[in-house]
């Protein structure tokens, strides 16, 4: 809903991005049109909220100064980096795993001096699944261990690039499922 005296209640063409015709009320259009900074800002700040009611004000202050400089560098990455654009959500997984430290979940087994390493003795490492259907949208593999254990169906975009076979793997059975191997 909005209310205005700028503009007369008429609608008009407007092009979106793939270059569909659609008619939109004027004030609407003009608003679109000239969005951007702020607007776009709170919009992407909407996303992932972290203010809380029980913070005190100069800690939601640090918190919402963060977010600010968080969603600045993410516009800035997609802009200058040279690389495919990324969404918020990955952008956010990237520097999360870039800041937390190595975890190496690799299992010890006791080796003799004349034994080969085994897949177990082998770092495992959870990655995205970067293969693509027919359609264009990431492929999911079923969770290994939530159909074996749990006996549900649960899709995962995630594998270990390590093991032979590359099983589909949720976050929750990653670690599980290498310490029964």
């Amino acid at each position: 809903m909005y209310v205005t005296t700028e503009y007369d209640d008429i609608r008009i063409p407007v092009a979106n991005k793939r270059g569909q015709i659609n008619e939109k009320p004027e004030t609407i259009a003009k608003y679109n049109e000239f969005m951007s900074g702020v607007d776009r800002q709170d919009q992407l700040l909407a996303i992932y909220p972290c203010e809380r009611k029980t913070l005190r004000w100069y800690l939601k202050l640090a918190i919402h100064t963060f977010q600010l400089l968080f969603i600045n560098s993410y516009k800035m990455y997609n802009k200058y980096s040279g690389k495919p654009k990324m969404t918020l959500y990955d952008y956010r997984l990237a520097v999360i795993n870039e800041l937390l430290p190595e975890k190496n979940t690799a299992v010890s087994v006791p080796t003799g001096p004349s034994r080969a390493k085994t897949s177990r003795e082998v770092p495992h490492k959870i990655s995205k699944i970067t293969e693509r259907n027919s359609k264009g949208n990431i492929k999911r593999k079923m969770c290994r261990m939530c159909s074996k254990s749990q006996k549900i169906r649960r899709d995962s975009m995630w594998h270990c690039e390590t093991c032979i076979d590359k099983p589909g793997l949720c976050f929750e059975c990653f670690d599980e499922f290498h310490l029964s191997i």
